[in-house]
């Protein structure tokens, strides 16, 4: 069963979010402005604008930390946890769709941290 979290934590990860946005609600691809990236500054900078960077950015902090937080409920294991938010940061940076560019993975780091020491706090 671990095994499963840590794809699960790999393909929350991966799932590209400003790509997703931009060409599901504007008919555009994202890499084709600015730098090629498909992140929330890109998605600021070519095609939406600040509130939908901060939305593009909002969901990316929580698909690592939600994959993070869903494991806890289903393992007690720490080092499950921890490496379920390892893989979603390898899947964010290193996706299986887009295998030409790597992201940027601050945001995501940031949450897991959290999301990891929150539900730990209880247990230490």
């Amino acid at each position: 069963m671990s095994i499963f979290w840590l794809i699960f934590g790999y393909l929350a990860g991966s799932c590209p979010t400003g790509y997703l946005a931009v060409k599901i609600l504007k008919g555009l691809d994202v890499r084709d402005f600015g730098s090629g990236n498909i992140g929330a500054t890109q998605t600021q900078a070519g095609c939406w604008g600040k509130k939908w960077a901060v939305a593009v950015a909002v969901f990316d902090m929580l698909k690592g930390g939600m994959a993070v937080l869903l494991a806890s409920f289903f393992t007690d294991s720490s080092i499950i946890l921890a490496l379920t938010g390892v893989f979603s940061v390898l899947g964010h940076n290193y996706p299986v769709w887009q295998v030409e560019r790597r992201q940027r993975c601050c945001y995501r780091i940031r949450s897991i941290c959290v999301l990891i020491s929150s539900t730990l706090s209880p247990r230490l």
